[in-house]
C-alpha cells in the first residue's frame, strides 16, 4: 500500500511517499480502506519526534503518522461483532504501533471505531475524533466536570 512515511523524525521535508506492507489484522481489529485522514496540530509534534522523547518510546522506521480518519471496513477479525465489511466508519488510534492514518489502509482495534455520523461529511468525519477527544479530556481531566 502507499503511505506517507518518515525514515527519521524532523520537519515536513522528511515526509516521503512510499510503498509499505499492508498491516496484519488480529482477532479484535478491523482493516479500514481510508477515504480521508485527519491532520491535527499534534501531528507536527509527533513528526518532530516529540512524543517519542516525551513518552520515552522506541519507534521503528519507516514510521506512519496520523491518529484519525474515515473509511470503509474491508476486513474484520474473528472476534469483531459490532461491525461488518462495508461499514463506513471513523476511527482513532493515537501512536498506533501498526501504523497511522497517513496511508491507504489502517488497522485499529474495533473499540476505536464508530459508524460515520450521517450529519457529517467525510472530510469533517476524518478529523472530529481528535478534536472531540481533546475537548473531552480538557473538560473531564482539567476542568473536572462531573456527570450529574
Amino acid at each position: 500500500m502507499r503511505a506517507i512515511t518518515l525514515n527519521k523524525f524532523g520537519n515536513a521535508e522528511k515526509l516521503n511517499l512510499d510503498e509499505v506492507n499492508l498491516p496484519k489484522t488480529n482477532e479484535n481489529e478491523v482493516l479500514i480502506k481510508l477515504f480521508y485522514a485527519g491532520i491535527g496540530q499534534w501531528d507536527i509534534f509527533e513528526r518532530e519526534g516529540g512524543y517519542e522523547k516525551m513518552l520515552n518510546l522506541s519507534v521503528d522506521f519507516p514510521y506512519i503518522l496520523g491518529s484519525e480518519g474515515v473509511g470503509e471496513i474491508v476486513k474484520i477479525g474473528k472476534n469483531v461483532k459490532n461491525y461488518k465489511i462495508g461499514d463506513i466508519v471513523c476511527a482513532v488510534s493515537f501512536l498506533n504501533s501498526k501504523g497511522g492514518f497517513y496511508a491507504e489502509y489502517v488497522v485499529v482495534p474495533d473499540s476505536h471505531v464508530y459508524l460515520k455520523p450521517r450529519c457529517l461529511s467525510f472530510e469533517e468525519s476524518s478529523a472530529v475524533s481528535g478534536i472531540g477527544l481533546t475537548a473531552y479530556r480538557g473538560l473531564v481531566d482539567v476542568l473536572n466536570i462531573k456527570k450529574k
